[in-house]
């Protein structure tokens, strides 16, 4: 069996932006994230 990844993970740019690009980055995975989940729960 392969290795597990998390299918979710979006780069925000953790060592190359500043914290507040970050956390605008975090809110926009946030927003796939929410898309996602919810599509996977009314599949």
């Amino acid at each position: 069996m392969g290795k597990t990844r998390n299918l979710f993970a979006l780069t925000v740019g953790r060592y190359t932006n500043s914290a507040a690009q970050q956390r605008i980055q975090f809110l926009m995975a946030k927003d796939v994230w929410q898309d996602a989940a919810t599509e996977i729960r009314y599949a």
